[in-house]
């Protein structure tokens, strides 16, 4: 058994989180924590309290394998390092707050009136494309179209493009949250003679300890999930710090953290299938969203496929997912909502390494609706799917990896990639 964590950051210093690249000399923080930069903070600082340097005769090392000394680490580490290739991260959000479906839609004008989720219209006009013959009212009235006006004034709705609306359990529940961010310029060095170069500029935009919460400043906090083995125990003491991000040594990245049990009513709330049961009225099918992303494969670009060949396909991967319940066998989506994209991530554990072939990943609010085609397996789909919101769904894959800095992309070392992403239950409008 395993037990779910919350891990709460909150920035000390400004911070730059993964430093996308805007333009050639501009790059901009990310306004969350990936897991991967999460763990990779957490391992260094598990490998700096172990100490021993080359020049003391000690191999430097660059992750944390179960060979390490417990006693040589600082206390508050000393229990993350037998078991930590089996502590899973999610990503760390502002105030926790996950990403929003992918079926919700704001007004185009004003942001801050209600959205509304467009899930059933979809999932209904799906499923008369399925079955014209028994064509739902909306479509024989022609009023399908009629969700995508604002309820408050009379204009269109879009998808929901920037900020994070914060969770109905939180402080300030439906509110919506931007990170603030500070632009600095900065002039680039020389790489042989080390000293300014005229005429070359680059810019930083880097994110400071605020956020933008409605019309209100608050300070920034950054929570996220930790799945880890029942037995162990991960709590930091009070005020304990972590360097989290790039450009470290400058100042930047410097986080508060805070590991704390999860509190058994978030997990419960997650699982409440109530609305999908009160909207549809289908006991065959229930609807999940995974919080943050999710590994689906590797590989370059895929062959043009048919709906019907996608949707069998996501169906495979979800039943080849390890879970304490296995998925029922006539497991089908009969809807999804996706949202996705590829990286070239370095490769866990090796330094300079980056992967070969694109990743690809469903992005956070990617939506799934379930269904069984055989109703004996009606009351296995819901066990199923209360199983995958209580430990999430992890993925692994192999992948191959070459130096960063090579140009010949043939393969040169082999690893692996893994993500573990929390699922939610799909509630209308809800978080």
């Amino acid at each position: 058994m395993n037990r779910w964590w919350k891990i709460r950051l909150t920035p000390r210093s400004p911070f730059l989180i993964a430093a996308k690249r805007i333009t050639a000399n501009d790059y901009e923080t990310l306004d969350y924590i990936p897991a991967r930069v999460l763990k990779a903070a957490v391992a260094r600082a598990i490998i700096e309290s172990y100490g021993g340097t080359p020049e003391d005769g000690t191999p430097p090392r660059y992750w944390v394998d179960p060979g390490l000394d417990p006693a040589r680490c600082r206390p508050e580490w000393r229990e993350w390092i037998k078991p930590f290739s089996e502590i899973l991260f999610s990503d760390a959000m502002p105030y926790g707050a996950g990403r929003p479906p992918s079926t919700l839609l704001v007004c185009k004008v004003d942001p801050s009136h209600s959205p509304q989720d467009d899930l059933i219209n979809r999932y209904a006009l799906r499923k008369a494309v399925a079955a014209p013959g028994q064509l739902p009212p909306t479509v024989e009235s022609g009023d399908a179209g009629e969700g995508r006006r604002c309820k408050e004034c009379p204009q269109r709705l879009e998808r929901w493009k920037s900020g994070w609306r914060l969770p109905s359990g939180g402080r300030q529940p439906g509110k919506v949250a931007h990170v603030q961010k500070r632009v600095f310029t900065r002039v680039e060095l020389d790489v042989w003679r080390h000293t300014h170069r005229d005429e070359h500029l680059f810019s930083v935009a880097v994110g400071i300890p605020e956020a933008l919460v409605g019309n209100t400043a608050e300070p920034l906090v950054f929570e996220g999930w930790i799945h880890a083995p029942e037995d162990v125990d991960l709590t930091l003491p009070p005020g304990f710090e972590l360097r989290v991000g790039a450009n470290l040594g400058t100042g930047l990245g410097r986080m508060e953290v805070e590991v704390f049990p999860e509190p058994p009513e978030d997990r419960k709330r997650w699982a409440e299938f109530g609305d999908w049961k009160k909207e549809v009225h289908d006991p065959s099918s229930v609807a999940l969203v995974l919080v943050t992303d999710a590994l689906y494969g590797v590989g370059g670009k895929r062959p043009v496929a048919s709906l019907e060949e996608n949707l069998a396909e996501y169906a495979r991967w979800w039943q080849s997912r390890p879970s304490a319940i296995p998925a029922p066998s006539s497991l089908t989506v009969s809807y999804a909502s996706i949202q996705y994209e590829s990286r070239y991530p370095f490769v866990a554990g090796q330094p300079g390494i980056r992967t070969v072939d694109p990743l690809w990943y469903w992005l956070g609010g990617s939506l799934f609706v379930f269904s069984v085609t055989d109703p004996a397996e009606e009351e296995v789909l819901l066990q199923w799917a209360t199983a995958v919101v209580k430990c999430g769904v992890r993925s692994d894959v192999s992948v191959q990896g070459a130096p960063a800095w090579s140009q010949d992309e043939s393969p040169a070392l082999s690893g692996s990639e893994t993500t573990w992403t929390p699922v939610r239950a799909w509630s209308a409008g809800k978080l």
